[in-house]
């Protein structure tokens, strides 16, 4: 069914929670696509970003300067003074929403990431009313534009972060110009929160592939890079080859100037003897490892999204003010051989004869694998 009369078009008819007390309104947007087109380019970017309903034919969402919507709102149709065109595809097959809560490239069209995890090309359908094409498995599809000065209080909601930190403020507004959705459509939805939910296991973990292959393709010798769930995609643990000293803040670094670092606030470099998927290992390291003092860099003044994060004073909430910190759980370069500790540990203390009879007689002991 499509619905193109403006006097029909009704989001309200759709039955969208109100997610948490106190948010802002009723969010349609919290497990979808957001798909925009570059003005100069192919460029088509699928995103999720959050989407209240103002009114029947209306909503309010988040359009961060720092996110591939916003380079492209804020760069190239707001000076413009150009309306962007979107199509929010609601009820996909499982592989689009996770890709686009990824971390890619500017200028990378997710459709074809989506294609090369199914080995299939997916299937897309043009749009009734703008030049975009959406997911043909597409449950609800709301399409319109964007207008580069109109703007209505949203928010707040309980965001990714398992805080309701951003307060409410004006937005842009998405106006529906039309409605395409199946009968008896299925409204997909993620309530976020504390961690861990499915937001965070997505994220973390497409993150942390973005940050291993930026990493990789700058040539250090990392063996690892994982984004814990539990730390909101706020974090990097980092495994790797120490060549040289001050090595862990030139990873660092490397990070936070990349397109999927720029949630991570915290990083984490330990020596690649270290488990970084084992919250045990990494804690042990970051507390025999890390000079309190000596092992900890930060950075003042940085980029960061911050109008979500709950650390944050207002003000620096407001004007995108952030900080990072470094723990460098890796031995100092310049300790001879002699002075790093040996690790106390069965792999390690024991011989290898012995290893092998325990491991052989493990069973028999009593114990289970």
């Amino acid at each position: 069914m499509c619905i193109r009369d403006s006097k029909d078009i009704d989001l309200t008819k759709f039955p969208v929670p109100l997610f948490h007390e106190g948010d802002g309104g009723r969010y349609i947007g919290t497990w979808h696509l957001v798909i925009t087109k570059d003005p100069e380019s192919e460029w088509v970017n699928w995103g999720m970003y959050r989407l209240m309903i103002h009114e029947k034919d209306s909503m309010g969402g988040i359009i961060d300067p720092a996110k591939h919507i916003g380079e492209m709102f804020f760069q190239k149709y707001k000076p413009r003074n150009l309306s962007m065109q979107y199509a929010v595809a609601i009820g996909t097959e499982p592989v689009s929403p996770i890709i686009a809560c990824s971390f890619l490239p500017s200028g990378i069209n997710e459709a074809d990431i989506v294609g090369a995890i199914r080995k299939e090309p997916i299937e897309l359908v043009k749009c009734e009313t703008v030049d975009l094409f959406v997911p043909a498995s597409s449950e609800i599809v709301i399409e319109g534009e964007i207008f580069p000065d109109l703007m209505k209080p949203e928010g707040p909601f309980g965001e990714y972060t398992g805080y309701r930190a951003g307060m409410t403020s004006p937005k842009p507004v998405f106006k529906v110009n039309a409605i395409t959705h199946r009968n008896d459509p299925i409204l997909t939805v993620s309530c976020m929160g504390v961690p861990v939910d499915d937001c965070h296991a997505c994220m973390s973990l497409t993150m942390a592939a973005e940050i291993l292959e930026e990493l990789r393709e700058k040539r250090l010798p990392v063996k690892m890079v994982y984004c814990p769930p539990e730390a909101v995609t706020h974090m990097a643990v980092v495994s790797t080859k120490v060549p040289y000293p001050n090595f862990a803040r030139k990873i660092a670094h490397t990070i936070w100037g990349s397109n999927a670092g720029m949630y991570i606030y915290w990083v984490v470099v330990v020596e690649d003897d270290v488990d970084v998927t084992k919250i045990d290992e990494v804690l042990h390291a970051l507390t025999t490892r890390c000079h309190p003092y000596n092992g900890v860099s930060r950075v003042k003044n940085a980029p960061a999204a911050a109008f979500l994060l709950p650390f944050l004073p207002p003000k620096e909430r407001l004007s995108g003010e952030g900080s990072y910190i470094l723990f460098d759980c890796t031995w100092p370069k310049d300790w001879p051989k002699e002075a790093i500790p040996k690790k106390a540990s069965f792999d390690t203390l024991w011989p290898k004869e012995i290893q092998k009879k325990v491991l052989s007689n493990w069973r028999n002991y009593g114990y289970k694998d």
